[in-house]
């Protein structure tokens, strides 16, 4: 039983990892995305100025063609800004439910390391029968901490010390 619990931690060590992994991975995706969004903006408001000012000094027909150049890129940059958008706020949520995901890992994982000790705890006050040549049934003890949640220290047991204090002088 012990076993198949330290199983189950070292696969949930390993799904934490991957979902860290995949939290960064989606953190800079949505980083790359930002940029992207912010220089595609800037680009937007440059074909708009020039657009204006195409329209303003329209000569001839020529000029008509440029402007509608002009447009078409304009419209083509404002659909990649809806497209990436559209991938910005997608990956929010993959980030989003990644994180939950790794939490909710964490929690598990904090749930199990528990279980584990208890049942150390069991098995230490068991009776357990040993050879009476090697004498160690002490010696199997596994303790497992949660990194997640502070040590506890043991118990000082006051009557020894008052013993100990008073022994030595």
């Amino acid at each position: 039983m012990i076993k198949k619990l330290d199983e189950e931690i070292l696969n949930t060590n390993n799904l934490l990892n991957k979902a860290t992994r995949n939290n960064e991975e989606v953190k800079s995706e949505s980083n790359e995305y930002k940029n992207i969004e912010k220089n595609l903006r800037e680009k937007n408001q440059e074909l708009q100025k020039s657009l204006n000012n195409l329209k303003s000094n329209v000569i001839n027909n020529d000029s008509d063609k440029t402007i509608e150049e002009l447009e078409s890129k304009i419209k083509h940059y404002q659909d990649e800004n809806i497209r990436i958008g559209s991938e910005l706020f997608e990956s929010n949520k993959k980030f989003e439910i990644t994180k939950e995901s790794l939490s909710e890992l964490q929690s598990n994982r904090s749930h199990l390391i528990e279980k584990i000790n208890s049942i150390n705890e069991v098995i230490k006050n068991e009776n357990i029968v040993t050879s009476v040549f090697q004498g160690n049934a002490g010696n199997n003890k596994i303790k497992i901490t949660d990194n997640n949640k502070p040590v506890k220290k043991d118990k000082i047991d006051l009557d020894k010390e008052i013993k100990n204090i008073f022994s030595s002088s």
